[in-house]
């Protein structure tokens, strides 16, 4: 592609424009940097992002007013790299009023990614929609226009219905943004929304689905990114495996997340981590790191969102493993439920499974009944609203009823069941074929309570005050 250039008749001869960038900026060719930056911004994130940081600060005041959304480019540019903040801006005048479309979608998508951070899940859900309706009123050009920036936009307006806990509405946005980054070749950010999809459908107990998109996540070729975009597809597998009783192979795969390429995904690696725990000291361990990096973040954190539901059901997975069944039921009820997001439905049945384990049957039945409606779509709750007296085991020792045992009889017993476990019957037709190909009736329904094919366990009752 020729690109006029002004009197050094400056061209894109191949795929990589960044010596044309550069020599833009030596010769003080503003609008052809500008031109530059809008036509090749998914590669150039993709290739280079230190050459990115480096000019968009060394673009005039002037400039920089004129498209405000080059000062909120390179921030996010930062928060990618995990780079540090830079200062060429202290001082300046906050970006100008929007004078594009791209111009008005990236200040609300900034102020939406700042909100969420700060735990203002509310105002950044607003800013997100009202972001999305006005992409979905622009017409066919001013869409055209915005192909570069979209991926990354509809990656961040993801992120916040995920962190809202609206589990359909951030698959959506996620792969709506696959599909924009594809159309542009931006590799990097069709990456991490596969994975983030993945992650969201693992969650939601979807395992068709998550695979579906693991399926979708390129391999590692060295690029600069990719430790940071592959960790929702590492959290992905790992529940996946856990799914399948697989916990020494989900240990492994979740000790390859690095957080400190993501450091916010914290939460779910602590959940999953509480999940897969067995040891005592090691509980303790994870429980310490879960109080001290909650009590560095704000107080709204905590309060809206997911992220304080799933805090509190790590806490009490590591409580129980630590032997302290009083402590775990007391982490269960600390924080507000909203049924309305995936993870206050979980931490839900898992509360009614608590009060089941008491004889509190009615009131387990009460705390479950609104989300009978929601179990189809979400079937890591579904086992909890449908029977909150929990599973009944097999006969025998082995499987569930060690783990159930050495638990303490603590409702860890039912995390097969309300975070992973798929019931042949209410699978979809295909699904629900092949499970009754492998598992025959009485086989599959002791797989479902966590034992291998053949083995005898105890009633879990037994089981539960045996461990008591």
């Amino acid at each position: 592609m020729l690109i006029d250039g002004g009197d050094e008749g400056l061209a894109v001869d191949g795929s990589d424009p960044g010596p044309v960038l550069e020599a833009a900026m030596r010769a003080e060719d503003w609008p052809l940097a500008i031109r530059l930056l809008d036509e090749h911004w998914s590669l150039l994130i993709s290739t280079q992002p230190a050459l990115l940081r480096e000019t968009v600060p060394r673009l005039p005041p002037h400039v920089l007013t004129e498209h405000p959304r080059l000062v909120l480019a390179v921030e996010y540019l930062r928060r990618l790299s995990n780079d540090r903040t830079t200062t060429r801006f202290r001082g300046s005048a906050p970006p100008a009023a929007p004078v594009s479309l791209m111009d008005t979608l990236a200040q609300l998508t900034s102020h939406a990614a700042v909100a969420r951070a700060d735990g203002r899940i509310a105002e950044a859900v607003a800013a997100v929609d009202e972001a999305r309706s006005i992409l979905d009123d622009s017409n066919a050009k001013a869409r055209d226009q915005l192909a570069q920036g979209l991926p990354d936009l509809e990656l961040q307006w993801g992120l916040v219905w995920e962190y809202a806990g609206d589990a359909d509405r951030a698959v959506q946005e996620y792969v709506d943004c696959f599909d924009a980054a594809l159309v542009v070749g931006n590799t990097m950010i069709g990456t991490t929304a596969a994975a983030s999809a993945a992650w969201i459908h693992a969650l939601a107990g979807r395992g068709i689905q998550a695979r579906h998109w693991l399926d979708r996540v390129v391999d590692d070729e060295g690029q600069w990114w990719y430790r940071r975009a592959v960790i929702p597809a590492q959290l992905a597998r790992t529940l996946l495996l856990v799914d399948e009783f697989r916990f020494d192979e989900a240990r492994a795969v979740l000790a390859e997340v690095d957080l400190k390429e993501y450091p916010e995904r914290w939460p779910f690696q602590k959940l999953l981590a509480a999940t897969t725990a067995t040891d005592p000291l090691a509980a303790f361990e994870l429980l310490t790191q879960i109080d001290t990096s909650s009590a560095g973040l704000p107080g709204r954190v905590m309060k809206e969102g997911t992220t304080g539901a799933v805090v509190a059901i790590a806490r009490s997975f590591l409580l129980a493993t630590s032997g302290h069944a009083v402590e775990s039921r007391a982490a269960l009820m600390a924080p507000d439920a909203d049924r309305g997001t995936l993870a206050g439905q979980i931490l839900i049945c898992l509360r009614a499974a608590s009060e089941a384990r008491l004889g509190n049957h009615a009131t387990a039945a009460r705390a479950v009944s609104p989300l009978h409606g929601r179990s189809i779509s979400s079937p890591h709750d579904r086992r909890g609203a449908r029977d909150p007296r929990g599973p009944r085991a097999p006969r025998g020792r082995r499987a569930a009823g060690r783990r159930t045992v050495r638990h303490g009889g603590d409702p860890r017993h039912l995390q097969p069941l309300l975070l992973r476990a798929r019931h042949p019957a209410r699978r979809r037709p295909r699904e629900a074929r092949r499970a009754r190909a492998r598992h025959p009736p009485r086989a599959g329904a002791r797989h479902a309570a966590g034992a291998r094919p053949g083995s005898r366990c105890r009633p879990l009752r037994t089981v539960e005050q045996q461990g008591a």
